[in-house]
């Protein structure tokens, strides 16, 4: 209800803006803080209500927010050629708060305010006791590193279009099959198939998580989880955008891609641990 009220409260607060830095306190504080208090539950509740196929109802569910991109993207470009910038902002403000309003009355969760799921009825954990929980520090070390890299191709991915000679809207992978695609139609099997598996790193943490730590305990793991991520939302993009300015396309793909392979390494790691060295396990 929160993130509901502030995330188009930002952006309409953003289309009256007439200094950058109203813009950073609108846009950029409010609309995201919004978005963290609206993005959290919603990928934590379908945890809560499966057992057997909560990885693939956790899927589903991240998998709504990449249709819903692919709907905004082009409808805001249509809104800002049409009636300006300020009420495209007004419009997806008020667009926005009607779908979050309707979200939040169709959202329940499946454990009470105490902390007990109608599922299980484990113990509920404390922030320290999340800490020194071995395998969950492993999660968060994974969640600190992944995201340097997961964003960095999606900023950059116009621009790589614009250097192979096309126009930038039209369109082990970041650090292979980017730094070898040389001509735009082996940039658009990279970007499919970037598309196809990035939603893992999204989805997958739900889930984990609640494995780790228990159902009851998923709000706040998954709170911490995408916590720790702050830090290569707001550094990943800049670092490889200035590593493009000062040293080219190789050195702004293999960042992404070489933080990308670590974190893989740090996941795969606590992956063998809790299946004690089995490839194949089913959970």
């Amino acid at each position: 209800m929160i993130g509901a009220a502030l995330a188009p409260l930002g952006l309409f607060l953003a289309s009256v803006a007439t200094k950058i830095w109203h813009i950073y306190l609108s846009q950029g504080f409010l609309f995201g803080l919004g978005c963290g208090f609206v993005f959290c539950p919603a990928m934590a509740l379908p945890s809560q209500w499966f057992k057997k196929n909560r990885a693939l109802a956790t899927g589903l569910a991240a998998g709504g927010s990449g249709i819903g991109s692919v709907v905004i993207s082009p409808l805001t470009e249509k809104l800002f050629e049409t009636i300006g910038y300020r009420n495209a902002l007004r419009v997806q403000g008020a667009l926005g708060f009607s779908i979050l309003i309707l979200a939040t009355a169709l959202a329940f969760s499946n454990v009470d305010i105490k902390g007990h799921c109608a599922q299980q009825n484990q113990k509920k954990l404390g922030y320290r006791d999340l800490l020194s929980n071995t395998d969950f520090f492993f999660l968060l070390a994974y969640c600190v590193l992944c995201y340097f890299g997961f964003f960095g191709p999606f900023f950059l991915a116009p621009q790589y279009a614009a250097f192979l000679g096309h126009n930038a809207a039209d369109g082990l992978f970041t650090s292979v099959l980017w730094q070898c695609t040389l001509n735009y139609e082996s940039y658009i099997a990279y970007c499919v198939l970037n598309g196809l598996t990035g939603g893992a790193f999204v989805s997958a943490i739900p889930v984990v998580v609640a494995d780790i730590i228990g159902v009851e305990n998923i709000q706040q793991g998954i709170g911490m989880c995408y916590m720790a991520t702050f830090f290569g939302n707001l550094l990943g993009p800049p670092i490889a955008g200035k590593l493009l300015q000062q040293h080219g396309w190789t050195a702004a793909i293999q960042f992404p891609g070489a933080i990308t392979l670590l974190s893989a390494v740090i996941v795969l790691c606590l992956r063998m641990k809790r299946s004690k060295g089995k490839i194949i396990m089913k959970l």
